[in-house]
């Protein structure tokens, strides 16, 4: 009976510790099977490993062929775009420049202008005391609206300033470069020579003020001639901006009016056509439009310089002449879309053009002679320009049958869009985007591998 009941004890003993034994290693197989497959487990670090081998080897893949086809002269598509995109922005901002340039100047040339009037008036007025027959006392009340307008004079002279004013400007890929202008000091000793009339040598006062008269007008003159080359670069860089926008379109826009983005093989075959080169020459027409239209102005102003010998007219002439020149040669140096220049032999339709080749690099109106020689090598530049421009004009009709056709590559933009060679797993994750290979899944890991590998992670 005792060893019928040991017996039962110890088998009830042994199925305990035969269920807490089930039960531990239930639990120690739960516990590896969790380090196994949790996020810092084996399984997923395997597989993290491997994501990060093949993607690095996908992305290396891409960069080589971009490499290579970069290094042949090619240029990556959205490259292009982006720098059409660009240019057209910094376009944008040199016209603004330019616009509030040209505010500032008619603010200037305003205070300008009442300086003018008020030592008009104080002319007027020392030529009245001069006369025998104006009494002592009348003189007195002149002397004091002398020194009042004196006294104005300085006021609004310290409302202009003499800062060193600088415009900046750009065709959007190159620094154009800029205007520059000062005002000169205005206050009434500067420009009359003392701080003071002297009205006991009142013979000598009105040659000092029409002097002051003079420096005035100059001052004026140089602001007249800032503010037409800025009204150029504003007029030019609006047209540059339109050409440029249009170009764009024309690769990147199957439909331009309801903005439907064309195919990637699309824009290649249109960036590559002679259609795009029909456009760019129409860039290149503008330019050399804005070029004629300047050069039509001074032919206007020459023959003013050949009919005077007045160096006061002369001075605003020629300085209105060199403020031109520069816009000339600004746009000869810089027209054109990205590094691809319209004057500069980078376009075969367009010969190279600077002032020189143009008979221009020296135009002088400061003699009746040099007025008239500079008048005929104007008046040659301007058909040298109409020339082109006809010349580019029949040459659009000739290849607008050929519109659709791949250009000569000199002549259109020879561009590439480089496919990645994405594992077939990867191919819910990883895409071509923008010209770029993107990470598009949303785990975290594989995120932050593909940051790791270069690999833009779209947000």
């Amino acid at each position: 009976m005792g060893t019928t009941k040991k017996i039962r004890q110890t088998k009830g003993i042994t199925l305990i510790a035969l269920v807490v034994t089930i039960v531990i290693l239930i639990i120690l197989a739960s516990i590896s099977i969790s380090v196994t497959i949790n996020e810092n487990g084996f399984v997923p670090r395997a597989q993290n490993a491997k994501f990060a081998t093949e993607i690095a080897q996908c992305k290396e893949d891409f960069d080589l062929k971009k490499l290579t086809l970069e290094m042949n002269g090619n240029m990556n598509l959205y490259d292009l775009k982006e720098q059409l995109e660009k240019q057209v922005k910094s376009l944008q901002i040199g016209q603004t420049n330019a616009i509030e340039a040209v505010e500032m100047i008619g603010l200037a040339e305003g205070k300008l202008s009442e300086i003018h009037a008020m030592l008009q008036r104080m002319f007027e007025l020392i030529v009245k005391m001069m006369n025998d027959t104006i009494t002592e006392i009348d003189k007195t009340y002149m002397k004091r609206e002398i020194n009042e307008l004196v006294m104005e004079l300085n006021r609004v002279a310290d409302e202009i300033g003499t800062k060193k004013h600088v415009v900046e400007f750009s065709d959007g890929y190159f620094n154009q470069g800029n205007i520059e202008f000062v005002i000169e000091d205005v206050h009434f000793e500067k420009i009359y020579g003392a701080d003071e009339i002297n009205y006991s040598n009142i013979e000598e006062v009105p040659d000092k003020i029409n002097e002051a008269i003079r420096k005035i007008s100059k001052e004026r003159s140089k602001l007249g001639a800032n503010q037409n080359a800025l009204e150029d670069v504003i007029e030019y860089e609006s047209a540059l901006q339109e050409s440029i926008t249009n170009i764009h379109d024309y690769i990147f826009y199957s439909d331009v009016i309801n903005k439907i983005h064309s195919s990637e093989e699309e824009a290649i075959k249109k960036a590559k056509s002679w259609g795009t080169t029909i456009k760019y020459m129409d860039l290149a027409k503008g330019s050399i439009s804005a070029v004629h239209g300047i050069l039509k102005r001074m032919i206007d102003v020459i023959p003013q310089a050949e009919q005077i010998n007045n160096q006061l007219n002369t001075d605003w002439i020629q300085g209105e002449i060199d403020a031109e020149l520069l816009q000339v040669k600004n746009i000869l140096t810089y027209a054109g879309v990205g590094d691809k220049k319209v004057f500069t032999g980078h376009f075969p339709y367009v010969q190279e053009l600077t002032l020189k080749s143009l008979g221009i690099e020296s135009i002088s109106v400061m003699s009746i002679e040099n007025a008239t020689k500079s008048h005929e090598k104007v008046t040659k530049a301007i058909q040298t320009i109409e020339n082109i421009s006809n010349q580019l004009s029949q040459k659009q009709e000739e290849l607008a049958v050929k519109e659709n056709e791949p250009a000569d590559k000199e002549y259109a933009f020879d561009v590439f869009y480089v496919t990645a060679n994405i594992p077939e797993e990867y191919q819910n994750k990883l895409r071509v985007i923008n010209g770029e290979l993107t990470y598009i899944g949303n785990d975290k890991a594989e995120k932050e591998i593909a940051k790791q590998v270069g690999i833009k992670v779209e947000e």
